[in-house]
């Protein structure tokens, strides 16, 4: 026998709906987002029923056009997700619920495949095998690729990357270091460069990507570029995506730890400066600054155990990545670390021993 659904966890639901459609609006801002983990945030309820309307959410939205009556239309997304709230508090009414939650969740999971096997025919000439190139440097190494559809790549020092070519897309993957791009504009191909959980696409554009110690950045030196990156619950990567729109001359990171960022301005001289050796840093963490100088470094750059703090102060100014010795040297002078040359496999940073 079912029973009424309580009135608080009605509002809690239609919250959840609400928070759902915000999120999936390409122009979602960061305070929307900021707003959203804090009521996720406010109590295990919040979390609890969210987890749920996303469970369903995805079984409403995957669904096929052969999933539903010949006779009436197809419901729009929309229409789906608002269809979805009748179908939690029902749920939710049900003193089962968690048992058939579980069905569901798995039913949602084969709903993921649904739509390729369901969907009617289309008549589409089949797409040729993706093409797949790999490009590599050396430490202090920075060069420059000419891609198979006439985009120029430019790869930092100790850079791995690798592009993957087919008839309706290109793709970067960048697997280590930094990429400087200037996309051959193709409106049916989209263009991405992917870093981590981190995608930057555009169609015609000129942008850079770079990673370190476990940040994603992006910067737009011409053109227009969507970023997108998961939202993060729970201390790990969720089903929902955070988007940003940059325009020529802004700037957006995202932590693996913490999520998308707020967008800056930078300037656009300084986008790719690293493709003449220079390391322009306003306001970077040291863990960042050691991941680029070991690029260049021969010598790997380490913190010290005991010392992780150092990693988090921050460094502004301009380097020559050819002379990470000033950099260093820079570092003890603003700030209270010492530098241990002793091993001669590595040069060791760590915090200043008190007097």
């Amino acid at each position: 026998m079912s029973k009424r659904v309580k009135p608080d966890t009605q509002r809690i639901l239609e919250i959840a709906h609400g928070w759902i459609l915000k999120l999936e609006d390409p122009h979602v801002t960061q305070e929307t987002r900021e707003h959203f983990v804090e009521w996720l945030n406010a109590s295990a309820r919040n979390r609890d029923i969210y987890d749920q309307a996303i469970t369903f959410r995805e079984a409403f939205v995957s669904l096929a056009d052969d999933d539903f009556d010949g006779d009436n239309h197809m419901p729009t997304i929309a229409e789906r997700l608002t269809a979805f709230t009748d179908s939690l508090s029902t749920a939710f009414s049900e003193t089962r619920f968690r048992i058939a939650a579980g069905a569901v969740a798995a039913v949602a999971a084969a709903l993921v495949i649904a739509p390729q096997i369901l969907a009617p025919n289309r008549a589409t000439a089949p797409l040729s095998d993706p093409v797949s190139e790999s490009y590599q440097t050396e430490i202090g190494q920075t060069e420059s690729f000419t891609l198979a559809d006439g985009t120029e790549m430019t790869l930092g020092a100790a850079s791995l990357a690798r592009s993957v070519y087919s008839e309706d897309k290109r793709i970067v993957e960048l697997i280590a270091g930094a990429v400087f791009v200037d996309v051959e504009r193709d409106e049916t191909r989209p263009f991405s460069v992917k870093s981590g959980n981190l995608t930057a696409t555009a169609l015609g554009t000129a942008f850079d990507v770079r990673q370190g110690s476990n940040i994603h950045r992006v910067a737009v030196a011409e053109g227009q570029v969507e970023v997108s990156f998961p939202i993060i619950l729970n201390e790990a990567p969720s089903g929902l995506l955070s988007r940003e729109k940059l325009d020529t001359g802004q700037a957006v990171a995202a932590a693996e730890a913490e999520g998308m960022r707020s967008v800056t301005n930078v300037n656009v001289e300084d986008i790719g400066s690293w493709r003449k050796d220079q390391l322009v840093y306003k306001g970077a963490t040291l863990d960042e600054v050691f991941a680029d100088a070991n690029r260049y470094s021969a010598m790997p750059i380490i913190i010290a155990p005991g010392s992780e703090a150092v990693g988090q102060l921050q460094l502004r100014g301009v380097f020559q990545g050819t002379d990470i010795d000033r950099l260093l040297s820079t570092v003890t002078l603003i700030h209270d670390v010492e530098i241990d040359r002793s091993n001669d496999t590595q040069i060791v940073v760590r915090k200043k021993a008190q007097q």
